[in-house]
């Protein structure tokens, strides 16, 4: 892909792998072509580096979080129309705080969008309907991410089911697990002796993985929220944390410019 103007911020493939979207520094959302590696589209917003990019499942639709505090909800057509991109709408501010990270349901139904404030705030995807705004005690909300699997109806820790299961992580060392139906705060744990920057679950969601300000990457049991294992293979903060499709591996990227590959099942390090 060619060289950006400035700094790329955040990426995101569409689910059918077909497109890839980066968004820079200077605001600018490039949507990409990945087999040709042919740029498709680029949407500009002044001055407001991105801060979060996702597609929904059905890749109809692609949301981005901009640092001036801003979320746009934007159409993508099929390739017949070439993939071309309508921007639908553009969500209220956080106030006097800001947006951090933006995901979508599994059903594809919810936008839902972290702030610095501890609150997550959903939208009907279709509309920008606001559905309801969830308040935690914890602040700077930093990564969230929903049950992979939407039919799994096996209880979770503190007895909710993974169709209504939304994970928090926030930089002042808290993890949260939500029933975003109801609104419910079910468990927060404080044992993180670090800021909390990034969650992943697994995909067949038998665990889920963090990352930590302090160079950790610590996996944990979805039914428990008991730590399984912990890792410090990096030098500085973890900046994301991701699994392969099949959930034999799981990455980590940290300031120290190094990616780990890891043993979901004991912790060990691969590379």
């Amino acid at each position: 892909l060619s060289k950006r103007k400035s700094f790329v911020m955040k990426v995101a493939f569409s689910p059918d792998g077909f497109l890839l979207a980066t968004g820079g520094a200077e605001g600018e959302i490039t949507v990409w072509d990945v087999q040709s590696g042919q740029e498709l589209y680029t949407l500009q917003a002044p001055n407001s580096p991105i801060g979060s990019l996702a597609f929904s499942p059905n890749g109809a639709f692609m949301a981005s979080v901009g640092v001036d505090e801003t979320v746009k909800m934007t159409a993508i057509a099929g390739p017949d129309e070439d993939y071309a991109l309508s921007v639908q709408y553009t969500l209220p501010g956080a106030g006097e705080t800001a947006y951090t990270d933006a995901a979508f349901t599994p059903d594809g139904e919810i936008l839902s969008v972290t702030d610095w404030e501890g609150r997550v705030r959903l939208w009907k995807t279709a509309s920008g309907e606001e559905v309801a705004t969830l308040n935690s005690e914890t602040i700077g909300l930093s990564s969230q991410v929903f049950y992979p699997v939407e039919s799994q109806a096996a209880g979770l820790t503190g007895g909710v089911t993974g169709a209504d299961a939304l994970l928090t992580s926030s930089y002042d060392g808290a993890i949260t697990l939500w029933n975003y139906r109801t609104g419910e705060t079910v468990q927060t744990r404080w044992d993180q002796g670090s800021a909390v920057t990034c969650v992943a679950f697994s995909p067949a969601g038998a665990g889920f993985a963090v990352g930590l300000d302090d160079g950790g990457v610590v996996f944990y049991s979805p039914t428990s929220s008991q730590a399984l294992w912990e890792g410090y293979e990096h030098e500085f903060t973890v900046n994301d944390v991701a699994f392969s499709a099949n959930g034999s591996l799981l990455a980590s990227a940290g300031n120290d410019q190094m990616i780990r590959l890891w043993n979901p099942k004991d912790g060990s390090l691969i590379k």
